[in-house]
């Protein structure tokens, strides 16, 4: 597994807002070598072993630096925020 990546502060505030608002989205991410999509309530964003990660309301667990996008919404790829 890959290093872990901090994302964009304000990708990660706008994680925090979906997730209180309990908004449904749509997360598309990269998994090994491909592209995957499922949709649901994030119910957590976490810390685990140094990396950061959302749930699903499914149970998916997604490493926040794996995102692609949200709603359709490109995520930035700055590296702003720190553990």
């Amino acid at each position: 597994m890959k290093k872990y990546q901090p994302i964009n502060c304000g990708v990660y505030d706008q994680l925090l807002v979906w997730t209180s608002q309990k908004v449904e989205v749509t997360v598309t991410y990269q998994k090994d070598d491909s592209v995957e999509s499922d949709k649901g309530i994030i119910i957590d964003v976490y810390t685990k072993a140094k990396a950061e990660y959302l749930k699903l309301e499914s149970g998916k667990e997604i490493r926040l630096d794996y995102l692609i996008t949200i709603n359709d919404i490109d995520l930035p790829s700055l590296n702003n925020c720190s553990l």
